[in-house]
């Protein structure tokens, strides 16, 4: 999809693993700006220029919550960026502790 000239695509669990392949690949060299997906990169991806995390599911889990997160935090270092954003969906879920509460006092809501 391209809107306002940035191209954009979503892939998940069901994705054929030709149009994953092609998608990552389409990513890593620019051709695509944005990947929405949900339970394919919340561990083993690695591209580090991400500049943006978006986290829209909660889960309880703390590593996978760090891994998620994990995805932005390469660094110049490891030729990633040297700041990223990360972005966050605050649920208050009842009676459910959510792996977002055990980081809450490390990021910055500027």
């Amino acid at each position: 999809m391209i809107l306002s000239n940035i191209k954009a695509v979503h892939i998940d669990g069901h994705t054929p693993i030709d149009y994953l392949l092609e998608t990552i690949k389409k990513f890593k060299n620019g051709e695509i700006d944005i990947i929405c997906n949900c339970d394919v990169f919340t561990t083993g991806f690695d591209e580090p220029k991400i500049e943006v995390i978006m986290i829209g599911r909660p889960t309880k889990s703390i590593v996978l919550h760090q891994q998620m997160i994990g995805r932005g935090m390469r660094g110049p270092k490891m030729n990633g960026t040297k700041e990223f954003d990360l972005y966050r969906i605050n649920d208050n879920l009842p009676s459910i502790e959510l792996a977002d509460h055990y980081f809450s006092d490390f990021w910055s809501n500027d």
